[in-house]
């Protein structure tokens, strides 16, 4: 075996380090161009087929919000996700400060879609047209009744319909091998002039 210099392998040991606390082996692995598209207000029923996970029996059909958000560089995230082997969900609290707050988690389906359906560890629908879509979203329930933490749930009532918010939320996931730890996209704001704008766009239904 042909031994390495020392100042080689320091280096390489202080690389290894680095991508462990960031969380990050490439630039291209680090989801930290994330922007708000647009936001817009279906019933459950009106979910595609492809992304139904969500829907309920509910009657009336609840509110759901689809909120779009895409890389500023062009990442694919079925590409990302295959790739890097992580798992992704999203997060979604109303702001305080402009940031994320634990205390006003919201509901939703806590999955990522684009126009192939789910984003998955393994087994996406990746595309070679490098001109398709790269605009993703999630579903965001416009009103619920708890907040579930690592305590457990804890009432948290709150209907965007009626009291419109800033929202924030971010993506997260993980990876099996061990060189490889969970990671935590950049903050996504969805400001309360967008979603004002998606209730008023909103198709009515009687309550």
């Amino acid at each position: 075996m042909t031994r390495q210099p020392q100042g080689i392998v320091q280096s390489c040991f202080i690389l290894a380090v680095l991508a462990l606390l960031s969380g990050c082996v490439t630039d291209t692995w680090c989801l930290r161009d994330l922007t708000f598209v647009s936001a817009r207000i279906i019933d459950e029923t009106d979910i595609p087929p492809i992304d139904e996970s969500i829907k309920s029996t509910t009657i009336p059909p609840r509110k759901v919000m689809i909120i779009a958000f895409t890389s500023i560089n062009g990442t694919d995230l079925y590409r990302y996700a295959e790739n890097s082997s992580y798992n992704m969900g999203a997060d979604v609290s109303i702001c305080t400060d402009g940031e994320f707050d634990q205390t006003k988690v919201l509901e939703g389906d806590p999955y990522i879609y684009g126009d192939r359906g789910q984003v998955m560890q393994d087994e996406n629908p990746i595309m070679r047209d490098a001109s398709r879509d790269r605009t993703f979203h999630i579903y965001l329930l416009m009103s619920g009744g708890e907040e579930c933490g690592r305590v457990g749930c804890k009432p948290f009532l709150y209907n965007l319909m009626k009291t419109p918010e800033d929202l924030c939320l971010y993506l997260h996931g993980g990876a099996f091998q061990i060189l490889f730890p969970a990671f935590q996209s950049n903050l996504i704001v969805v400001p309360r002039s967008a979603v004002v704008m998606a209730i008023r766009n909103a198709r009515p239904h009687i309550e």
